[in-house]
């Protein structure tokens, strides 16, 4: 992230999902998502992350592409189960 003239790196080491990744949504409100290769997706919102797997309710921990729609909702280009 580049934020006030200075870079800040993110890694499993301080929250993400994973180091391997597959894609990045900055949505309108802010929150930036990031969909890994196997580790679920990740939401960086005020500097921290939650991290959303198929134990919580993702149907797929492969996430190949994160959008958002005019409404605000966003959705998720899954390896098994397509767009949900």
């Amino acid at each position: 992230r580049y934020k006030d003239g200075k870079f800040t790196n993110y890694n499993t080491k301080n929250g993400l999902a994973s180091d391997t990744v597959f894609s990045l949504y900055a949505a309108r409100n802010g929150d930036v998502w990031i969909g890994s290769n196997g580790a679920g997706l990740s939401r960086l919102r005020n500097g921290a992350f939650t991290i959303f797997t198929k134990e919580t309710g993702l149907p797929d921990n492969v996430v190949h592409e994160v959008t958002e729609d005019r409404d605000g909702v966003i959705w998720l280009g899954l390896e098994t189960s397509g767009m949900c």
